[in-house]
């Protein structure tokens, strides 16, 4: 299961996924629900099929028992894979009847839902906490650490009045070898914009470093010019 998950992932993001190499990869992903959800021994009848499945892909990380919440964790690896394949089938063959069984969907909600559900608002890095305060002082209507709507993507900021438009706030480990966007972040970036959303990328290089000493003036003149430009790019 583990394996045919990271495939079709990895074809997803590579550009590689031609229906017909896809079409057997799903089938056979579907017919392995049901192994998986056998395979752990005695079938707990209370349960659901989509938490049997999520206990599955935890023991495929090593994990064995815990509450829901503690499984759902330990999946989240494989299921974030499902989820970007999931929505690659949806959005990138949308004219091929290729779907995974909606039971894979549920076991990334279950892993989702605690934190779509929490209303935190956040900044998930010192240099997300320095945009989005550059984009206040700038009276720039946003929102933090929300889900693209119907898709299930976290983004760092969403511009509430500029449309469909998100700022991914990328970090030294969003990339490989410095500056090489990694093949999850680029393929994220790409199901979004075939969602209708437009993306601007702020890699973490183009933001400024203040030197010791710097003034609050000079540095909030930095950021709002550098802001302006970024609103820029979403006009």
């Amino acid at each position: 299961l583990s394996d045919q998950i990271q495939a079709g992932w990895s074809l997803l993001a590579l550009g590689l996924a031609p229906a017909e190499t896809m079409g057997p990869l799903v089938r056979k992903l579907n017919e392995l629900v049901d192994t998986a959800v056998d395979s752990g021994g005695q079938v707990d009848a209370e349960k659901s099929v989509n938490e049997k499945l999520a206990e599955s892909l935890a023991r495929i990380a090593g994990v064995r028992g815990g509450s829901r919440a503690e499984v759902a964790s330990a999946a989240a690896p494989l299921a974030t894979m499902i989820h970007a394949l999931q929505l690659g089938l949806e959005l990138e063959h949308a004219k091929q009847p290729l779907r995974l069984r909606s039971e894979f969907a549920d076991v990334w909600l279950d892993y989702l839902s605690p934190i779509a559900s929490s209303g935190t608002i956040y900044a998930s890095s010192i240099l997300h906490a320095q945009v989005s305060r550059a984009l206040a002082w700038r009276r720039v209507g946003h929102t933090n650490e929300l889900l693209v709507p119907a898709r299930g993507y976290p983004v760092d900021i969403i511009l509430s009045e500029r449309g469909r438009t998100v700022i991914d706030v990328l970090g030294p480990s969003h990339y490989r070898f410095g500056t090489m966007l990694k093949l999850s972040t680029s393929m994220k970036h790409r199901q979004i914009s075939k969602a209708g959303w437009h993306v601007i990328s702020l890699p973490w290089w183009e933001w400024p470093v203040h030197a010791e000493g710097t003034t609050e003036e000079a540095r909030l003149g930095v950021e709002r010019e550098l802001i302006q430009r970024l609103l820029a790019r979403a006009e």
